[in-house]
């Protein structure tokens, strides 16, 4: 008489795409977890990084769900190269402000002399509105 396994135990996890293990227990077979691969269902994000890591040559070779391994090897690739732009672009940004820090100092500008020249406009235009305010206050007590 053969008999079946029976399945004690199934713990899926769709909700999150993983699928984590099935506990067999039967007569004829000892207590066991059989493993299955974690799957994870790819969002459209993962089809970009995934592709763009190599993993697939298009988006339409994405599959629906993908080995959580291979997932998170593209998602660590993926952010690996977008951090090495940003350094990249990181550097030529401090390079420019330099660059362009010489050439204002060869021309003469420099933040105090800014700071000068702003505080001087802030105190002429102070002491034009003291005037208005002075001549207003004499036309009133004149009349």
């Amino acid at each position: 008489m053969e008999s079946n396994p029976v399945i004690v135990e199934a713990m899926q996890l769709d909700h999150l795409g993983l699928s984590i293990f099935v506990r067999i227990v039967g007569p004829d077979v000892s207590e066991q977890q059989v493993k299955s691969p974690l799957t994870h269902i790819v969002k459209p994000y993962h089809k970009y990084a995934l592709v763009w890591t190599g993993k697939y040559k298009s988006i339409a070779d994405v599959p629906e769900r993908v080995a959580h391994g291979v997932l998170d090897t593209a998602l660590n690739k993926a952010r690996i190269k977008i951090a090495i732009y940003m350094m990249i672009a990181t550097a030529i940004m401090a390079g420019a402000a330099v660059y362009s820090g010489k050439a204002a100092a060869a021309r003469g500008e420099n933040l105090a002399v800014k700071g000068m020249e702003y505080h001087r406009q802030l105190r002429e235009q102070a002491a034009k509105e003291k005037e208005a305010a002075k001549e207003k206050e004499a036309a009133k007590t004149s009349q």
